[in-house]
């Protein structure tokens, strides 16, 4: 394993070479089960307030920055917005625009008491906890992870053959809960500028008052095409995001 020292800015950018550079002796990372990894990332605290004169979300930083290092996934991360890394076809880069995976680092509603009852149950392939353990956004971040390491190890999805080219972008931000601080401080033009076509935010299914819902209130898989007078997808653009997001459910 790599070592790993606390985040400042000028070694993460350090991280992202060094890494790159060791691509071809880490790629062969033993593949990690979606069960055992969403167990680790859960069991991380990531509480809003500072520890120690750190964001609370420093330790599941430090961990993606791990894990992807231990893989050869070039990323770059600063504990002032967060981590952007990208994961590209063995045979290069696509042509077009890639896929943003979106997940944010800290949680609001968490009890660090409560992260000790974590448990995997192997019969059902579920995990079991009591009380607050930080799902939002945690299991997102796991969910993302574990595209990539999927995409990684050559492992298919479902019936459906992956493009020859594919690139695949990850970004998890830092203080969503206390005001979207990581996504306004990202360096977005240069993370991810004129590279994605799609963003998908992996987040809990949602409830609130402007979210579409179904009979009884249940939550609707939507894609939101503004944000407070900000248009966020291209004319035409939703309908084709809800439709392969729709098709990629019989890949699961």
């Amino acid at each position: 394993a790599l070592p790993i020292s606390p985040i400042h800015p000028a070694s993460c950018r350090y991280w992202s070479t060094a890494m790159a550079r060791a691509s071809a002796a880490s790629a062969a990372a033993p593949a990690e089960e979606m069960a055992d990894l969403m167990l680790q990332v859960l069991r991380i605290p990531n509480p809003q307030q500072t520890v120690d004169g750190r964001p609370g979300e420093t330790a599941l930083l430090d961990f993606v920055c791990r894990w992807l290092g231990a893989r050869g996934i070039p990323f770059t991360a600063d504990a002032s917005w967060g981590v952007h890394a990208v994961l590209t076809s063995p045979g290069g880069s696509a042509s077009k625009p890639g896929v943003l995976l979106a997940a944010h680092l800290d949680s609001d509603v968490l009890r660090l008491d409560a992260l000790g009852s974590l448990t995997l149950d192997k019969a059902t392939d579920s995990i079991r906890h009591v009380g607050e353990v930080g799902l939002d956004c945690k299991t997102g971040v796991a969910i993302a992870l574990s595209v990539l390491e999927r995409l990684r190890v050559g492992k298919t999805f479902g019936t459906q053959c992956l493009p020859d080219e594919w690139c695949v972008h990850i970004l998890f931000t830092v203080g969503e809960e206390s005001g979207q601080k990581g996504a306004i401080r990202a360096p977005l033009p240069e993370l991810i500028g004129g590279k994605v076509r799609f963003g998908i935010v992996i987040d809990r299914m949602t409830q609130g008052s402007a979210a579409p819902t179904g009979p009884g209130r249940t939550p609707l898989r939507h894609a939101v095409v503004s944000y407070k007078g900000v248009r966020l997808l291209d004319k035409h653009c939703g309908a084709d995001l809800m439709r392969l997001l729709q098709e990629s459910m019989t890949l699961v």
